[in-house]
C-alpha cells in the first residue's frame, strides 16, 4: 500500500503500522493456516505487541478478512484497469487472465490463503465473517461472469452459462498457478499463455479425424 506524503506525521506512522501488520499477517496465514496462526506470533513477526494488533483489529477473524478484502480489492481495480485498454470481449478475457497470474506471481501469499482457505469448507468461520467471505467469493464470480457474458452477447465466445463459464476458467487458472509455484519447471508467462489457449481456443483439432466405431 502507497502511504500519501502529504498526511501528518502521526498519521503516516500509524497506516505504516497498520500495514505492517497486515504484512506479517500474510507471512503467517500463509504458513500456518487460520486455524494454527495466533495474534502472538503475528505481533512478532511485526515486531509489535499484540495490544497494537487490537488497535486497528478487533480479532483474528477480523484480520483475515480484513487482509484478504483488501487484496481482492486491489486485484478488482488492476482488472478494472487492463479492461478499460481492451477493447473486445476476446480481450477482456486474456487481461484478465494476464492480471490473474501477475497479481498471484507478486502475491504468493495471498495466494497460499486463498488456496488453503478459499478452497475448503469455511467451518472454522463463522456468523458475519463467514457471510463476508462468501460474498466476496460470490462477487468475484460474478465480476469474471459479466466478462464473459458481454462476450457471448458480442458472439465472440458461444453461448453458455456464464457463472459455470467462470467457475471453469477460475479452476483452470487456480490449477496452474499452483503447478507453477510447486513446480520449477515451469513459469507463470507460459501457464498464462497456455489458459488463454485452452480457454479461448480449445484443444480439440478441428481436422482430426473421429476414431474409428468399435463393434459392441
Amino acid at each position: 500500500m502507497s502511504i500519501p506524503s502529504d498526511l501528518p506525521r502521526k498519521e503516516r506512522e500509524k497506516l505504516l503500522r497498520r500495514q505492517a501488520i497486515l504484512d506479517a499477517a500474510s507471512r503467517i496465514f500463509a504458513q500456518k493456516g487460520f486455524e494454527r496462526a495466533t495474534l502472538d506470533e503475528i505481533a512478532e513477526a511485526a515486531e509489535f505487541g499484540k495490544g497494537t494488533i487490537y488497535n486497528y483489529f478487533s480479532s483474528k477473524e477480523e484480520l483475515f478478512f480484513t487482509l484478504l478484502e483488501e487484496g481482492r480489492q486491489y486485484f478488482q481495480e488492476l482488472i478494472q484497469q487492463a479492461l478499460n485498454r481492451a477493447e473486445t470481449g476476446h480481450k477482456k478475457i486474456e487481461r484478465y487472465i494476464d492480471v490473474c497470474f501477475e497479481f498471484f506471481r507478486t502475491h504468493e501469499n495471498h495466494f497460499k490463503i486463498f488456496s488453503i482457505e478459499v478452497h475448503q469448507p469455511m467451518n472454522h468461520f463463522y456468523g458475519d465473517i463467514q457471510q463476508r467471505l462468501q460474498t466476496n467469493i460470490e462477487e468475484s464470480i460474478q465480476f469474471l461472469a459479466d466478462i464473459l457474458r458481454q462476450a457471448m452477447q458480442s458472439g465472440e465466445i458461444v453461448e453458455s452459462d456464464a457463472k459455470r463459464l467462470a467457475r471453469a476458467l477460475l479452476g483452470l487458472i487456480y490449477s496452474q498457478i499452483c503447478e507453477v509455484i510447486t513446480c520449477t519447471q515451469e513459469n507463470f508467462d507460459d501457464s498464462a499463455k497456455m489458459v488463454k489457449h485452452i480457454f479461448l481456443h480449445g484443444v480439440l483439432r478441428r481436422d482430426a479425424s473421429p476414431p474409428p466405431a468399435r463393434c459392441s
